[in-house]
């Protein structure tokens, strides 16, 4: 059995991946408010001293809580995936994003439910997210430069805003706006992630646009 070593105490993995899991139920459930120490090690049987000996207190369990949720989120956007253009790559995305959040639902409602008020993160939890902000970030700048996507808008910019629009129709989902009409929901949201990046798509160059441009480049 793996084991995690803290403070000189050898601790199970699969004890304190419970600890997370129970923390995650209830924060995505209840709130930070009815999160205590007392109540995760009640509900995994264990000394609250453990607890504090592992995460130093509610902070750090919570910061587990989004540390967790984004190296899932960051594995999930970083695995392997056919080859393609800079557009269809921000579609993919899109949809793995949608995939981790219906895969591990409590996490993600843990993380990025209204219960998880902003000024309630972490600073080093918000620190975690970076890793998997970046590849949309990236996929974004690549299309700009190809130019697919509008140059005069920041890339980041254009991340954020795609990812507020794919987190809101993923909350819904989550909440069961879609229940029993998954097919529909599938279908819809492909339709949005289209739309979106159209909103973003580079205006066409004008005929003397284009020769202006080829010459700048052959000097």
């Amino acid at each position: 059995m793996r084991t995690a070593r803290r403070a000189g105490e050898t601790v199970p993995v699969a004890l304190r991946e419970r600890f997370v899991e129970i923390a995650g139920r209830i924060l995505a459930n209840e709130g930070e408010g009815n999160l205590t120490m007392r109540r995760v090690a009640a509900e995994a049987g264990c000394s609250t001293m453990m607890l504090y000996t592992l995460f130093g207190g509610k902070e750090g369990l919570v910061s587990q809580v989004h540390g967790e949720c984004f190296r899932l989120l960051a594995h999930t956007l970083t695995e392997d995936k056919p080859k393609v253009d800079p557009l269809a790559r921000i579609l993919q995305l899109g949809h793995a994003y949608r995939t981790f959040a219906l895969q591990h639902p409590t996490l993600y409602l843990a993380v990025f439910s209204r219960s998880a008020e902003a000024s309630d993160v972490p600073v080093g939890a918000r620190r975690q997210a970076s890793p998997s902000f970046a590849p949309l970030v990236d996929a974004v700048r690549r299309a700009a430069e190809a130019g697919l996507l509008d140059e005069a808008i920041p890339s980041v910019m254009q991340a954020e805003l795609l990812w507020a629009v794919v987190h809101g129709y993923v909350s819904l989902e989550l909440t069961g706006y879609f229940a029993g009409e998954e097919a529909l929901a599938q279908r819809q949201f492909e339709l949005l992630l289209r739309a979106c990046t159209d909103g973003f798509r580079a205006a066409p160059k004008s005929p003397r646009g284009v020769a202006a441009t080829s010459k700048r480049r052959r000097r």
